[in-house]
């Protein structure tokens, strides 16, 4: 019951979120302008077409006034109508705020409109089919454009600031135009730029720094339906990423030969057709190691080996990618009864003869051989993994790609593949699991997106964990020394005890008497002082006494010291006194003096009692 319960709350909820969605939808439908129509096709997405046929005046696309909170995002906006009318209301976007995909078609106009100010996003805009002459314009700039179509205009001349108002654009459409000239470095403000199209206009010439800005993005470019009969040699050898060239209906023959254009080494496709050529060299193209793709039809090529070397060539540098167009088909050339031919039919010939030497294959050779002996050095410092490599600088090398894999991890990537660019030489990666890891970090440098030139690996693991094994191993070394250094230092001592006392043993017999007497002397004042200190505890009131010299049944006698002398103490000057009754003290060795006895008249009085 409770999943049912959950079950029906959440088609609830659902239905009312289609309920708001419909809802919303129907008050875009009424707020649009009446030559507007909502596309109910996308009900997901909020896309618009106006049309302006039969319109004298053009209104604001929202007829209601909205606050700023309730701007909208629309999905497109597409205003057709060969009209009469070349301008729009200021207030034109007022309440929209983003537009992905914007298009004015066939609308006449004359120069970009100033109604963009209430926008804030804009990735697509297609003023195709109009009656531009001028695109110099500040009020797109702010938009970000992404997508640009001028095609089909009237525009004749390309100047260095015409193009200021989209630095962000990638996709510039300029064909269908009456373009005769380009200033140099008119794309410098357009470095992002990855596919241009200048097809089918009335340019004649290519100088050398006709495309200055797009060295580091530009991928796809089309110069096809021009006039172009004079090429700068160098024009296209700085366009590093270019992938697809194509220059098919120039009559690029009448001034120069297509063998001495240098072309990027990383071009994939390359369209020559109905370019009038009659000769093909093999050491022209030989370099361009991505080549999968040329179109030569339309030319009236002689049968020759360089024709048949140029055939080979394609064939073995066919990898798949996403540039590819097609696999290589037959070439065909005029023999010398001047009957058109598969140039393959002289192939048999053409292998019995050596190729010529080109100096290109000589740089590519010269690269993989500096290659072998590249300086790559990858350790872990700080938590982070650092890879420094030595700097190549060739424009043979299309990218590096990095791929760590952690050991015995073989199938799984504990970081990348990443690719990054030919003029790099250091990466880092930045990980909170590199403790107790061991890596292996592997730098591959590509030809192209599918094919690796060389490819170097190193294994690296946390410092931090080698440290702590270190320090332990440290310590357990040490142990041992401590305890070996202690036992020396205990020996020592010991020894130097043992050589003191018999140095003490032999010394002379004056010495060992002085030092015996002198020890003996020492005993005896402690003897002393230990008397004196027991007969100051016994004096009572007069002279000191033996206690030995007393009977133990003494009590309440008073002794009054007289005088000392060196007179013996006679048997008849002593009495006890006991109770009161007097009685003579017997002394048994009374002729006896002994060393220490001292002699003193005293005299008896007797205490407490009178009687």
């Amino acid at each position: 019951t409770d999943k049912m319960q959950r079950q029906v709350t959440r088609m609830w909820f659902t239905g009312a979120f289609l309920l708001l969605v419909t809802l919303t939808h129907s008050q875009q439908i009424d707020d649009l302008s009446s030559n507007c129509r909502y596309r109910a096709s996308e009900p997901s997405m909020t896309s618009v077409t106006c049309n302006y046929e039969n319109t004298s005046t053009i209104s604001r696309l929202l007829e209601l006034g909205r606050s700023y909170l309730e701007q909208e995002s629309w999905k497109s906006l597409e205003v057709t109508g060969n009209s009469n009318i070349t301008s729009f209301p200021a207030d034109y976007f007022t309440g929209i705020k983003d537009i992905e995909s914007l298009g004015f078609h066939g609308t006449r106009l004359q120069s970009i409109p100033d109604i963009f100010v209430n926008l804030q996003q804009v990735f697509t805009i297609d003023l195709s089919l109009n009656e531009l002459l001028v695109i110099s314009t500040l009020h797109l700039q702010k938009l970000g454009i992404h997508h640009l179509n001028l095609s089909k205009n009237i525009i004749r001349f390309l100047k260095a600031d015409d193009l200021l108002w989209i630095p962000s654009v990638e996709v510039l459409d300029l064909s269908n135009n009456n373009i005769v000239e380009i200033a140099d470095n008119s794309f410098s403000p357009t470095r992002l730029i990855r596919k241009l199209i200048l097809s089918s206009n009335f340019l004649t010439s290519i100088s050398e720094h006709f495309f200055s800005g797009l060295e580091s993005n530009l991928k796809e470019l089309y110069l096809g339906k021009n006039q172009i009969s004079d090429i700068h040699p160098l024009a296209f050898s700085k366009l590093l990423e270019l992938k697809l060239l194509d220059l098919s209906d120039n009559p690029l023959n009448l001034k120069i030969d297509v063998s001495s254009i240098k072309l990027p080494q990383h071009i994939v496709h390359l369209d020559l057709q109905r370019t009038k050529l009659s000769t093909l060299e093999y050491c022209s193209l030989s370099h361009l190691h991505d080549i999968e793709f040329i179109n030569l039809q339309g030319n009236d090529l002689h049968c020759t080996c360089d024709v048949v070397w140029v055939s080979q060539l394609l064939k073995r540098h066919f990898y798949p990618s996403l540039h590819s167009q097609r696999e290589q088909t037959e070439i065909l050339c005029l023999n010398m009864n001047n009957e058109t031919v598969n140039a393959s039919s002289i192939e048999p010939e053409c292998n019995k003869k050596t190729k010529p030497p080109c100096s290109s294959l000589t740089a590519l050779s010269q690269l993989k051989l500096k290659l072998k002996d590249l300086h790559y050095m990858v350790e872990i410092r700080k938590g982070k993994i650092w890879m420094h490599w030595s700097h190549l600088n060739s424009s043979l090398i299309y990218a590096y790609r990095i791929e760590v894999i952690e050991h015995g991890k073989e199938k799984e990537y504990f970081y990348g593949p990443v690719t990054i660019h030919s003029s790099s030489n250091y990466f880092k990666i930045e990980s909170f699991e590199l403790k107790n890891t061991r890596l292996q970090v592997c730098l591959y440098i590509m030809a192209n997106e599918t094919y690796d030139l060389h490819v170097q690996c190193a294994f690296v693991e946390d410092k931090s964990l080698n440290s702590i094994v270190g320090i332990l191993a440290g310590i357990i070394f040490l142990i041992p020394c401590v305890i070996g250094l202690s036992l020396v230092i205990y020996h020592d001592r010991k020894h130097r005890l043992l050589e003191e006392s018999k140095r003490l043993l032999h010394s002379d017999s004056d010495s060992e008497d002085e030092s015996r007497n002198v020890y003996k002397q020492e005993v005896r004042d402690e003897n002393l002082d230990d008397v004196q200190e027991i007969k100051k505890r016994q004096i009572h009131d007069g002279i000191v006494l033996n206690s030995t010299q007393l009977p133990e049944s003494i009590s309440q006698v008073s002794v009054k010291f007289i005088n000392e002398d060196t007179a013996v103490v006679k048997q008849s000057d002593i009495s006890t006194v006991d109770g009161g009754l007097s009685k003579p003290y017997t002394n048994t060795d009374s002729s006896t003096t002994t060393p220490d006895s001292t002699s003193a008249n005293i005299e008896f009085q007797t205490c407490g009692d009178p009687s």
